[in-house]
């Protein structure tokens, strides 16, 4: 039996934490032990023990704007010391055999690794544009501290692989699945049109994520509404 740490940067339910979700509700229980960090409470908590994962919430500090200063930098730091060695006592207590790592915001996974001689498994699902000491500081992170990569797309692995600390095959694509219990073609959503007002013969064209100004909506509406004055049976449709 392989006892694994998941780390993760929060406890929402946006992509990378349905993502992990998904993985550890599939683990053969046979083989795997899943228990799991995260720094704040919050639906993801729940979900995970009605899957019966142990849980635990400590507030170690994950990677955000709010520590690019000089004050947050130390904050950052004395944080990350402090609750590296909370989450090591806790690792050796459960004698974990490898750690999870979720997104490149979560660095405390890398010194657990070093600190308690054990491999880390580091997924990203996000590309770091800026600020570009984020990218690189991450980047490099990952390369050193990571016994294998995975990435959700070859975006994400290309944008890794520019950085210049990987090792040719290093990063390996994994594309995240889709529940086909719950997302089919035979799935009835003729009712949609109904309640969007949308005629049936149309053509429809459409967006899926966050609603946030780095996911590109803004991009996307622009380009829609070319097409759409062009083709007047063509409705365009977001969701978040």
């Amino acid at each position: 039996m392989l006892n694994i740490l998941f780390l993760h940067a929060g406890a929402e339910m946006y992509g990378a934490d349905k993502v992990m979700l998904d993985l550890i509700k599939r683990l053969d229980k046979c083989k795997y032990t899943p228990y799991v960090i995260l720094p704040t409470d919050g639906v993801l908590v729940e979900a995970l023990k009605k899957e019966g994962v142990k849980v635990k919430i400590i507030p170690y500090p994950i990677m955000r704007r709010k520590y690019f200063n000089l004050k947050g930098i130390i904050q950052y730091g004395v944080e990350l010391i402090k609750y590296t060695y909370i989450i090591s006592k806790i690792a050796k207590k459960y004698n974990i055999g490898l750690i999870h790592t979720n997104t490149a915001a979560t660095l405390e996974g890398s010194f657990i690794s070093r600190k308690l001689h054990v491999p880390q498994l580091w997924s990203i699902h996000e590309i770091i544009v800026s600020p570009k000491i984020m990218y690189t500081v991450t980047s490099k992170l990952i390369a050193k501290y990571s016994s294998i990569t995975i990435t959700d797309s070859e975006a994400v692995k290309k944008h890794l692989d520019a950085s210049g600390f990987f090792k040719e095959g290093a990063v390996k694509v994994i594309y995240n699945g889709v529940d086909s219990t719950k997302f089919k073609p035979e799935n009835d959503c003729s009712y949609l049109y109904d309640e969007w007002n949308i005629p049936k013969n149309a053509r429809i064209i459409g967006m899926m994520a966050r609603v946030n100004s780095w996911k590109g909506q803004g991009d996307f509406l622009k380009a829609a509404n070319i097409i759409m004055e062009k083709y007047p049976d063509v409705y365009t449709i977001f969701v978040g």
